[in-house]
């Protein structure tokens, strides 16, 4: 989401653009790893992650190394006020459980199909039909093959 915001100029929540700016990069990121795992005979992967120690740590090294850069785009946890990215692929912002299945769908699709894709469920008295129904919608409207409760 910050590497989108830098070059892009906005978050991936704003607009398609942002969103085809994200593509463009991770798929580029895929191809690197493709050419690198021929070259080398080891199979390399772009995967996802959603640790958020790993978003800390990436936005504690580019405020090092990219001072400006990284402070004009890096958010603060809202707890210990650590600076820290959005991490994996995921998106901050005004959408509904189903508009980010899409666009994050869309975008792990790039990654590869066994990546977890990732599903937020706001409580946990859920009514099944609902979680049923947002299962199919994830599942068709994305080329993820796993799902992922959170």
């Amino acid at each position: 989401n910050e590497c989108v915001q830098r070059i892009a100029g906005e978050e991936l929540h704003r607009s398609t653009a942002a969103v085809e700016c994200a593509r463009r990069i991770l798929l580029r990121l895929r191809q690197e790893a493709d050419a690198f795992s021929a070259k080398e005979r080891l199979n390399v992967v772009v995967g996802s992650d959603s640790n958020e120690r790993c978003a800390r740590r990436f936005a504690m090294l580019d405020l090092q190394l990219h001072t400006d850069a990284a402070r004009a785009v890096a958010k603060s946890d809202s707890i210990t006020r650590d600076a820290t990215y959005t991490p994996g692929v995921s998106i901050a912002g005004p959408l509904t459980p189903i508009e980010r299945i899409g666009v994050e769908g869309g975008l792990q699709h790039v990654l590869g199909p066994f990546l977890a894709m990732p599903i937020s469920v706001a409580s946990a008295d859920a009514a099944a039909p609902a979680l049923i129904d947002m299962i199919e919608k994830a599942l068709s409207q994305t080329k993820s093959n796993t799902l992922r409760f959170a």
